[in-house]
């Protein structure tokens, strides 16, 4: 069959192709053949690796925000040799008596109180070898610098996991655990439940009211609908403040118009097993903190030691917990 012919049956060659014709097959092969059998390896490519593109940026495994200080203020109170915090607390007590040029009657006086607070020492080590040291850099990796985040990292979330949760068998407690906190209130009632996902805008509303309600019920006449108020809520739940009402009113709008002064803040571990926490706080009544996050240390370096062939650090912090001055100044709700 001619080229020419080829093209009918949608075969089409390049200009200038040709068919072989049986000689022409005789003196390709005789032509293959005169180098004799290979002695290599069939192969149809290069390495993979060569077509390979290394990228050098590290991605970071992101852990949940550390938000407990969003909440309260972090002070330092003592050192890391310091064992125990002492508060003074003083109450102004005293009664009155009926006028008398005589009388000694009605007398005046006040009690103090010095709670304690127990500080609460935690580490972590970190070790780097030579050898890993080079193979990392192999792969455009700094391990001794990744060793030095990853321990800087795990001292923070303790710090934060003590904040909110204190230290079991100490007197240490979290913003979440205070024996002093007065005892959450239930949401209110909605008509499909309880919980702000099966509630509705209005309803959710009437939840931050209760609460508004609570705080100055506690305040007993030192807060009001005007004061400087933190509001802690469970991330889970903030997309509900964007629900809206028949009138087209986002919640979260209302909430600020009525309480022009009150933050909401996403805290994640406020989503308890008990249920979901809102936590609504008095930041500073007549100058007083209502409660501050105390550290001796956040992070102590003790140095870095040479081994045989490798080389290790140990970094260390201690913490008081969360220290509520007046609790009094908290309201909670539970099951939202």
């Amino acid at each position: 069959m001619r080229l020419d012919q080829l093209s009918q049956y949608g075969i089409h060659l390049p200009h200038g192709a040709e068919l072989l014709d049986a000689p022409a097959r005789t003196k390709l092969v005789a032509a293959m053949d005169a180098a004799g059998p290979m002695v290599t390896a069939p192969n149809n490519g290069i390495p993979a690796m060569l077509t390979n593109y290394f990228d050098p940026r590290v991605i970071e495994v992101l852990v949940s925000p550390m938000k407990s200080e969003l909440l309260y203020s972090a002070v330092q109170k003592g050192d890391w040799a310091t064992d125990t915090t002492t508060f003074i607390m003083v109450e102004n007590v005293g009664e009155t008596a009926t006028y008398g040029d005589y009388s000694e009657n009605g007398q005046s006086n006040h009690n103090a109180d010095f709670p304690q607070r127990q500080n609460y020492g935690f580490q972590t080590n970190t070790q780097w070898g030579d050898k890993q040291m080079a193979k990392a850099a192999a792969a455009r990796l700094d391990y001794a610098s990744r060793q030095q985040i990853a321990s800087a990292l795990i001292l923070r979330k303790k710090e934060n996991a003590i904040n909110l949760f204190g230290v079991t068998g100490l007197q240490n407690y979290g913003l979440t655990n205070d024996p002093s906190l007065v005892a959450p209130i239930a949401p209110t009632v909605g008509a499909d439940g309880n919980t702000w996902a099966l509630k509705t805008s209005d309803e959710i509303y009437a939840d931050f009211v209760a609460l508004v309600d609570q705080a100055i019920l506690q305040g007993n006449g030192l807060v009001d609908t005007d004061t400087t108020f933190k509001v802690g809520i469970p991330n889970v739940v903030s997309g509900n403040l964007t629900k809206q009402n028949t009138y087209g009113q986002v919640l979260k709008d209302r909430i600020k118009l009525a309480f022009p002064n009150m933050t909401i803040i996403t805290i994640p571990e406020f989503a308890t097993p008990g249920g979901n926490l809102m936590q609504m706080i008095a930041v500073e009544i007549e100058g007083q903190p209502t409660g501050e996050l105390g550290y001796a240390e956040r992070m102590r370096a003790h140095g870095v030691v040479r081994h045989s062939s490798y080389y290790s650090e140990k970094k260390s912090g201690h913490n008081w917990g969360a220290i509520i001055y007046r609790p009094v100044f908290i309201a909670q709700m539970l099951g939202i």
